[in-house]
């Protein structure tokens, strides 16, 4: 019996290790413009594509709605010719994760379906359990003390946030959190941190040894950069367009560090798992779907 044929391209070190473990589950894996782990790279995404099933593409999809999100040398994919391939080559079915609306409207024309992978709260769960380590293991390295005793601020309470918190909390750091929604600033209570509101944050800035945002909007801006301590570590979380006000904080001599794609880099083995057990779980799906009609 042949083997069911999966194409993996771009994306950063989750989708090598997501190709080696789709291979171990008894899938034909051929890949492009991943990077240098899974070593079987075609030569071209026609090369890739011909014969698939089906095509993973990273999470994030795309960091401009233009380009492929991969970290491979000298990769300019863009996603229509991504599109225009496995159209040509029959493809209908492709996987992607934090896809906008624009791009799956793209697919449509095209009879492509295009699944989002990521919208499930367990994938969302776990992969904010990776990114959440990924930030402690930042904040570890750049502290000039240890967590015990030092002082947190944590800018927004969702999935990252919250858990980012709690194991800085574990570690006997002094947290406080701060969120618009009185209903959160109640978990944050309850969780045994300190609330704020957004309004107050410039009340804990000036004492934090580290500042963390997670929300993805404006919420620190030059006024509260200028009362962060120099030395302070200044971390954000968000996705783009990030939450601070990179070009006043370079203007006023402030450290960011924008980290983005910590489950690629911190934790790539576990990311790929998360990012397997959700197609492979929306692929069964649509097979019982398909049998009842």
């Amino acid at each position: 019996m042949s083997k069911t044929k999966m194409a993996i391209i771009g994306g950063d070190r989750r989708l090598e290790y997501l190709a080696a473990a789709l291979q171990d589950e008894g899938f034909e894996i051929s890949c492009f413009a991943t990077a240098e782990l899974f070593k079987e790279n075609e030569p071209d995404l026609d090369s890739a594509i011909v014969g698939a099933s089906a095509v993973i593409l990273p999470f994030p999809l795309s960091p401009d709605g233009v380009y492929l999100s991969a970290v491979c040398d000298a990769c300019h994919i863009t996603l229509t010719d991504i599109f225009d391939c496995a159209q040509r080559n029959g493809v209908k079915s492709l996987f992607a994760g934090a896809i906008k609306d624009d791009i799956h409207r793209l697919c449509a024309a095209r009879g492509i379906y295009l699944t989002d992978y990521s919208l499930s709260e367990s994938f969302l769960l776990r992969n904010a359990l990776c990114t959440a380590e990924g930030a402690l293991s930042i904040i570890m390295k750049e502290l000039d003390r240890t967590v015990f005793e030092a002082s947190f601020t944590v800018v927004g309470y969702g999935r990252i946030g919250r858990m980012l918190a709690k194991m800085l909390s574990a570690l006997g750091g002094k947290v406080s959190c701060a969120a618009r929604n009185p209903d959160v600033r109640a978990l944050i209570q309850l969780d045994g941190l300190t609330p704020l509101p957004l309004t107050e944050l410039s009340s804990v800035l000036a004492s934090s040894d580290a500042v963390i945002n997670t929300v993805p909007a404006s919420v620190l801006g030059r006024d509260s950069l200028s009362l962060i301590a120099d030395g302070a570590v200044i971390l954000d979380l968000a996705s783009s367009p990030g939450g601070i006000d990179f070009d006043a904080a370079e203007k006023l001599g402030k450290r960011v560090i924008w980290a983005r794609s910590l489950p690629g880099k911190y934790s790539p083995r576990t990311a790929s798992e998360i990012i397997k057990d959700s197609i492979l779980s929306l692929t069964r799906t649509s097979e019982s779907d398909q049998r009842k009609e």
